[in-house]
């Protein structure tokens, strides 16, 4: 046995000293496909002139996927950033000028994640983020010139989201700032007592979630990190000014008439078994000096929610887009649990801020899903759900006359692919608002075409008054297709992004009037070099 100890001490010492250091990369030909820049994001411009195209990484560098993360409340917090972990970043962007196919890069200096783009009613300017290795810069850009600029002082939260946008006027930027610039508290070295967990006795069904606080440390590590500091940012002379105290913020959106801010924070008790989601929540709506006007809920822990049901009291708060300062918001029927047989589940509720009392609008027998508002302010169009049957509904409603009873124009199974009307496009109007897109009296549709051809992605033009469909466009045989946004306010221009088992996805601008095409875009197929020669054959043989 003893013979034997020797030849082990060599093949140790050899395999030792055959141990690599570095990387090894693969073949060249691999290694370029696998790097080579992703086919970039594209944004239309308001002013529907430009478009914005924002180029990512391939694949997650090392670099970032090596940075360490916390574990919180169902959230990986990188703790440097304050924000969520990376992974891909967005490294540049461009500007193309649709009439003459001209790009123009939009430099960035010191470049990190570029991301959080959002643009002024008239698309003149662009607030976005840039992601750096310690903390996240807010970025100007002025659209006419291509040139972008870092407000100094703003240091930004994206704990819960940047929530980066601009006022209804277009002058100021609704910020969360970063409230605690001391680092995160450190675990200590030894405990300096029990973990301990209150209960309140009460029998209730909870989902298994990953990422949890832990403990009283965790706890204060998410409040440090979460915390944040509402502030208003003027562009022009970089001036910042705070609003209210700091908190956990989640969201705040002005009014549409920009007199008032929609606020939700997060507050203790925290959960050790579900996510920062259920954490009590309150909404409040505030004047711009950080005044509370007025407490609209204050929802507990919602521990105690049965699975495929909602809280009770006011949920889906959020402003009405047809009118200056009032809040829409629903109300369970059922006590937020599906198994209750009632005749109405849900209620719909408005108010307007900061004095109006809460007045019902109309009651849903399905849950409430949520509600659009359309160009003009008259047309708002529900959505509600039933759990058990699958059945979807849609409610035209009238924002100005809330007299006038709910019309039901559309019901069908949530699973029916076939048969699915597709989703109204919407546009930013001129304070701002996302609202569903308007011709007249009608709508546009776009959806995904799912047939027993595969998907064939089309839009449609809609009369939600008397129901009647137009189809603009089909996609075609042999190609895929999608509607990536109307590039006309009567819809006879699209921008569409086109591909095909040879032909790599580019952008394409569409007149449906004359039938031609305009490609905006070149982007190749890295891998083409290499796959060009592939054929698919049918092969067959005989066995016994």
């Amino acid at each position: 046995m003893k013979s034997f100890i020797p030849i082990t001490l060599v093949l140790f010492l050899t395999s030792a000293a055959l141990a690599q250091t570095g990387y090894k990369r693969p073949p060249e030909a691999i290694a370029r496909i696998l790097e080579a820049e992703r086919d970039p994001s594209v944004v239309t411009v308001p002013d529907g002139e430009q478009l914005l195209f924002a180029y990512g990484e391939s694949m997650p560098s090392i670099e970032i996927m090596a940075r360490p993360y916390l574990k919180l409340a169902g959230l990986r917090i990188d703790p440097a950033i304050r924000a969520r972990k990376l992974e891909t970043r967005t490294r540049r962007l461009s500007l193309m000028d649709i009439a003459s196919g001209e790009m123009r890069p939009l430099e960035v200096a010191g470049t990190g994640h570029l991301s959080g783009f959002s643009f002024t009613p008239d698309g003149s300017r662009m607030a976005f983020t840039n992601t750096v290795t310690d903390g996240i810069e807010l970025w100007i850009a002025d659209l006419k010139t291509a040139e972008a600029r870092r407000i100094d002082g703003a240091h930004l939260s994206g704990f819960f989201g940047t929530g980066l946008q601009w006022t209804p006027d277009g002058k100021q930027l609704l910020c969360k700032l970063v409230a605690l610039e001391a680092p995160a508290p450190q675990r200590p070295a030894a405990p300096t007592g029990p973990n301990m967990q209150e209960s309140d006795g009460v029998k209730a069904p909870v989902r298994t979630y990953q990422d949890l606080l832990r403990d009283e440390h965790d706890a204060k590590v998410f409040e440090h990190l979460g915390s944040s500091q509402l502030a208003l940012v003027d562009p022009a002379g970089g001036k910042i000014r705070k609003i209210g105290p700091a908190g956990l913020y989640t969201s705040a959106q002005p009014s549409p008439d920009g007199r008032f801010l929609l606020v939700q924070r997060i507050h203790r008790p925290f959960s050790f078994l579900s996510t920062y989601w259920s954490f009590p929540r309150q909404t409040t709506v505030w004047d711009l000096s950080g005044t509370m006007l007025r407490d609209i809920v204050d929802q507990p822990l919602a521990e105690n929610v049965p699975i495929g049901g909602v809280q009770t009291g006011p949920r889906s708060i959020r402003w009405m887009e047809s009118h200056p300062a009032t809040l829409i918001w629903a109300e369970a029927l059922d006590g937020g649990d599906p198994k209750v047989e009632v005749e109405h589940r849900d209620k719909l509720m408005t108010a307007t801020m900061p004095e109006g009392e809460p007045k019902e609008w109309f009651r849903s027998e399905y849950r409430f899903r949520g509600i659009q508002f359309a160009q003009g302010g008259d047309l708002a169009l529900a959505s509600t759900f039933d759990r058990d049957t699958r059945l979807s509904r849609t409610w035209k409603v009238s924002p100005r006359d809330p007299s006038l009873a709910p019309r039901l124009i559309e019901e069908r199974s949530s699973q029916d692919a076939y048969n699915d009307p597709g989703r109204p496009l919407t546009i930013a109007d001129e304070r701002n608002r996302r609202v569903m897109r308007r011709s007249g009296d009608r709508l546009f549709l776009s959806g995904r075409g799912s047939s027993d051809e595969g998907d064939r992605p089309f839009l449609d033009s809609w009369n939600p008054e008397t129901g009647e469909k137009t189809r603009l466009f089909r996609c075609g045989e042999g190609v895929y297709e999608e509607i990536m946004d109307l590039m006309a306010d009567d819809g006879s221009r699209i921008l569409v992004r086109r591909q095909s088992k040879t032909e790599p996805p580019n952008y394409h601008l569409h007149d449906l009037a004359t039938g031609t095409w305009r490609q905006l875009t070149n982007f190749e197929d890295p891998g083409h070099e290499f796959t060009k020669n592939i054929r698919k054959r049918l092969i067959q043989y005989e066995r016994e």
